[in-house]
């Protein structure tokens, strides 16, 4: 541990990396480094942006996106509508959606939607191994300001 205000501001990483459906290897398509504190720094967002637009350009738009938690921002979202491409989001536990009128949790939500993988995994905790239940699905839905629920057919 360092003394406050001792060390030099760190570095921020934005990376993209591709896969074939089927395939075990990962292939980097886009890795950078940069710093809140750098001239020409915009934000975090923007540096996402940059990722997104880059891949999807030397790609011509092939594939589907897949963002982690942070790709959900509506900065982000606007962004990936707005170039036409297909996207998966995992969404933030406190992010919220509305359903038949209803708000609702996005767990909640996504408990309703069909859960495609499911599977016991072995997990690290304070160094010992604790067995976990882990399922996967997906929800499709659609952005209050969006006329329709798929700009692009994926």
């Amino acid at each position: 541990m360092g003394v406050r205000g001792l060390y030099p501001p760190g570095y921020w990483t934005c990376s993209v990396i591709g896969t074939e459906v089927e395939e075990p290897s990962f292939i980097p398509l886009y890795n950078r480094l940069y710093s809140q504190v750098a001239p020409g720094f915009k934000s975090e967002n923007a540096e996402i942006r940059k990722a997104i637009s880059l891949v999807s350009e030397q790609t011509e738009k092939r594939g589907v996106g897949v963002l982690d938690r942070g790709g959900d921002r509506r900065k982000i979202i606007h962004h990936v509508l707005k170039n036409n491409l297909c996207f998966i989001i995992r969404l933030k536990v406190d992010r919220h959606l509305v359903y038949r009128g209803n708000k609702c949790s996005t767990q909640e939500q996504a408990s309703r939607g069909p859960m495609l993988y499911s599977e016991n995994i072995v997990k690290q905790e304070k160094g010992k191994e604790k067995i976990c239940h882990l399922e996967v699905g997906y929800r499709q839905v659609k952005l209050p300001e969006r006329k329709k629920i798929s700009l692009y057919d994926c």
